[in-house]
C-alpha cells in the first residue's frame, strides 16, 4: 500500500463546531462557557482554537515581510547565535571588578554576551564615603575613569554593556563615553519629572543637548542611546497590550519632540531599544512581543520607514520584578526558565536574567552562573536559538496575538487623540488606570485567582527564610526599586500601592511576621488539619487548608486519625496547635461536626477553629468553636492577617 505524501491527509478535516459538540459531551452538561477565562488584558481565552480562528493570510506570512508579527527580517537571530545573554554584574564596588572579569573570561558564553550594570541612583551622588545606597548587583562608580576603564575592556572582548544610570542617564550626554559604549543606555527623556509631575521644563532642557549628540553622531551604531523600559509601567499596573501602547506612544512622542530640533525619526527609531519584562504567562507573553511588532510595523509605516524594520526594532527581554519573590526565593529559577523561553520564542534580540536572589542581596557567584546557563541550555541544548518563530502557525498564539494588537492599538489611537504620551500624563490620565489595573491584579493574587508559585500554591512550610530575605518593599537599598518609586510618583501612583505591587509582598510580609514571632512564642505556628469522614473530601479540603495556612507561615499538621475520634484528641494535644482546621464534606460537617468540634474544643479552648469549606448553614458550627470558614475566592491575605492578630492575641494572654 503506497503511503500518502501527506499522513494527515489520510485523517478527514474536523470542523471547530464538531470539536466544540466533542467538548460538550466530555462536560457532561456543564456548560462550555465556564472553560472560557478572560485574560489580564480583558481578552476572552476559549478552551479550544482551531484553524478556523487564524487571522487571515497569517498562514502564508514569513519572517520579514506583511505585518512583522513572525519577526523583522528573514533570519532574525538564527544567522548569528541567536538571542544576545545579558547577565548581571555581582560586584558592588570597582575593587571587585577585576576578580569579575577574570570569571567572566574564564565562562562559556557562546560567542555573544553582554553585561547589565545597575549604577547607584543616582549615579552622580554615588561618590559620598556611604556605599549603603548601592543597588543589589549594581556597582558603585567612584570616578569617571574607572568606568572608562570598564568600556576599554568591555571593547576589547566584544561585550556590549546596557547601564541603567536612572536618572543620572542624562549625564552621559556629556561624557565622551557613547562614542565607545556598544550596547545601551536607560535614557528616557519621557520619564522624567520635577516633584512627582511631568514637567515641560525638563524636557525643554533636555532635548537640544540630546539632540546635539545624535546630529553630531556621537553614538555608535551599535549602541541604543534611549531604553523605553516598560518594567516600571507593568509593575504598578499596566497590563500586556497597555505595555504594547504605551511602549509606541513613548517612541513616537520622542520621535515628534526631537523632530522640532532637526533630528530625524530614523535617527530616534533606530536609537530606541524596547526593553518588556516578560511576566510567567507563557502564551500570553509570546503573543505580546509579536504583537508589538504589528504594532510597530504600523508605525514604522507610517513614518514611511517600513524598508528596513529591522534596523528600528530593538527589543529587550526581561524577567518581571512584580513575578519576583523572597520566600522561597529558589522557584525564581522556575519562573526564569519560562520567561526566558517566553521571551526567546517572542523574538526578542536580548534577553537579561537577573540572579534569582537578586531581590534580597548582592547576588551571589553561583546565582549569577545559574542565570547565566539558563539562557545557554535554552540555547545549545533545547537550540530555541535555531529556529525563526517557533510560536507561528499556533492556532491560539496567532489569534492572541491579533488580539492584543487590535487592543494595543486602540489604546495608542486613545493616546495620540489626547496629545500624545507626555501630555496624557500631565492630563493625569494614566494615574487612574494603573491604579485600577494594580488593585485588579492584587485581588487575583489575594483570592488565588492569580497563581504565584511557592507563595499562594503550594508554599514551602519548613522554609525559614534568614533576616536579610527581606521582602523588597520594606528594602532600602534597590536603586532598581528606587528609580521605579520616583516613576510611580511621575505617573500618580502612590508609594504604598507600588511597594505591594510585587505579587508576593503581601504574603510574604505575613510570612516574615509570623517568622519573627515563631522564636518567641513557642509552637505558635503549628496548625492541625483535623481531618474526618469522607476520605476523598477530607483530603481535598486538607490540601486547601494547607495551601491557605502554609502561604501565612503555619506549619500544618494532618490529622493521622481521621476515623479515630479520642485518639485524633490525644494527638491534637501533643501537638499544641494555635489553629485547628476542621476539613471534611459538608454532610460530615453536620453529621459529626458538632461531636468532633466539642471534643478537641474541650481539650484545646485556646485554639482557633477554622472551617474548610462554606456549605450552607456553615454558621451553625459557630457555637462549637469554629470562628470562620477557608473557601475557594476568599481574601486570602485579609484572613491570614486577621488569623495572625487572633493566634497572637491568645498567646500573649497566656500566663
Amino acid at each position: 500500500m503506497r503511503m500518502p505524501d501527506r499522513l494527515l491527509d489520510e485523517f478527514p478535516p474536523i470542523t471547530k463546531t464538531e470539536w466544540l459538540d466533542r467538548v460538550k459531551v466530555d462536560l457532561k452538561g456543564k456548560p462550555i462557557e465556564k472553560l472560557t477565562r478572560i485574560s489580564e488584558s480583558g481578552i476572552p481565552i476559549a478552551p479550544i482554537y482551531t484553524a478556523e480562528d487564524l487571522p487571515a493570510g497569517v498562514e502564508k506570512s514569513f519572517p520579514g515581510q506583511d505585518d512583522l508579527r513572525r519577526g523583522d527580517n528573514y533570519h532574525m537571530g538564527v544567522s548569528h547565535l541567536g538571542w544576545l545573554v545579558c547577565q548581571d554584574l555581582g560586584a558592588t564596588a570597582l575593587a571587585d571588578f577585576a576578580t569579575f572579569v577574570a570569571r567572566f573570561e574564564a565562562d562559556d558564553h557562546d560567542g555573544r554576551s553582554a553585561l547589565r550594570i545597575v549604577l547607584g541612583d543616582p549615579f552622580r551622588q554615588a561618590f559620598s564615603a556611604t556605599r549603603a545606597a548601592t543597588a543589589a548587583g549594581g556597582l558603585l562608580i567612584d570616578e569617571w575613569t574607572d568606568l572608562e576603564a570598564i568600556v576599554a575592556w568591555a571593547n576589547s572582548k566584544a561585550v556590549q554593556l546596557h547601564i541603567e544610570a536612572g536618572d543620572a542617564a542624562i549625564d552621559f550626554l556629556d561624557s565622551g563615553l557613547l562614542g565607545r559604549i556598544s550596547g545601551s543606555l536607560d535614557l528616557n527623556p519621557l520619564g522624567y519629572g520635577k516633584h512627582g509631575i511631568a514637567d515641560e521644563s525638563l524636557l525643554t532642557a533636555m532635548l537640544p543637548r540630546i539632540a546635539t549628540v545624535l546630529s553630531q553622531r556621537k553614538v555608535r551604531d551599535d549602541f541604543n542611546l534611549f531604553t523605553i523600559s516598560l518594567q516600571g509601567l507593568a509593575l504598578t499596573g499596566a497590563d500586556a497590550t497597555q505595555q504594547i501602547a504605551y511602549a509606541v506612544a513613548m517612541a513616537t512622542d520622542l520621535a515628534d519632540r526631537l523632530g522640532k530640533f532637526g533630528v530625524t525619526p530614523q535617527d530616534v527609531f533606530s536609537n530606541i531599544a524596547f526593553q518588556f519584562p516578560i511576566s510567567t504567562d507563557f502564551f500570553g507573553e509570546i503573543s505580546k512581543l509579536r504583537a508589538f511588532r504589528i504594532v510597530w510595523g504600523r508605525i514604522l509605516e507610517a513614518w514611511g520607514l517600513q524598508e528596513n524594520p529591522g534596523k528600528y526594532t530593538c527589543l529587550q527581554g526581561i524577567t518581571a520584578i512584580a513575578n519576583e519573590t523572597v520566600a522561597d526565593p529558589h522557584v525564581n529559577l522556575l519562573r526564569h526558565t519560562t520567561q526566558c523561553m517566553a521571551a526567546a520564542m517572542g523574538g526578542c534580540g536580548m534577553v537579561i536574567l537577573p540572579a534569582y536572589d537578586a531581590q534580597y542581596e548582592v547576588p551571589t557567584d553561583d546565582a549569577l552562573r545559574i542565570a547565566r546557563n539558563i539562557q545557554l541550555v535554552l540555547k545549545k541544548e533545547a537550540y530555541l536559538a535555531n529556529i525563526v518563530d517557533p510560536a507561528g502557525g499556533s492556532y491560539f498564539v496567532e489569534h492572541l496575538t491579533d488580539a492584543m494588537a487590535s487592543q494595543a492599538w486602540g489604546i495608542f489611537q486613545e493616546i495620540e487623540a489626547a496629545g500624545g504620551w507626555y501630555t496624557y500624563l500631565q492630563k493625569d490620565l494614566l494615574a487612574p488606570i494603573l491604579t485600577i489595573g494594580l488593585r485588579k491584579r492584587m485581588a487575583a493574587v489575594r483570592t488565588s485567582a492569580k497563581t504565584v508559585l511557592g507563595t499562594n500554591h503550594f508554599p514551602n512550610e519548613l522554609e525559614t527564610m534568614h533576616p536579610q530575605n527581606a521582602p523588597v518593599s520594606h528594602t532600602t537599598n534597590s536603586a532598581i526599586l528606587g528609580r521605579l518609586e520616583t516613576l510611580g510618583d511621575l505617573w500618580g501612583i502612590a508609594n504604598p500601592e507600588l511597594e505591594s505591587s510585587r505579587l508576593a509582598a503581601e504574603f510574604e510580609a505575613i510570612r516574615f511576621k509570623m517568622q519573627e514571632y515563631k522564636g518567641r512564642y513557642n509552637g505558635i505556628q503549628n496548625a492541625l488539619l483535623l481531618t474526618h469522614g469522607d476520605p476523598l473530601m477530607r483530603a481535598a479540603r486538607a490540601t486547601f487548608a494547607r495551601n491557605v495556612l502554609g502561604s501565612g507561615g503555619y506549619l500544618c499538621t494532618e490529622n493521622a486519625h481521621p476515623t479515630d475520634l479520642q485518639a485524633a484528641v490525644a494527638a491534637a494535644v501533643q501537638l499544641q496547635p494555635s489553629v485547628i482546621v476542621l476539613c471534611g464534606a459538608d454532610a460530615d460537617y453536620i453529621d459529626q461536626g458538632s461531636a468532633w468540634l466539642q471534643a478537641i474544643h474541650a481539650a484545646l479552648p485556646q485554639a482557633i477553629f477554622i472551617l474548610a469549606g462554606k456549605p450552607e448553614g456553615w454558621e451553625a458550627l459557630k457555637a462549637d468553636g469554629i470562628t470562620e470558614p477557608v473557601f475557594a475566592g476568599m481574601d486570602r491575605v485579609a484572613f491570614l492577617e486577621r488569623l495572625f492578630e487572633q493566634v497572637h492575641t491568645r498567646k500573649e494572654a497566656r500566663p
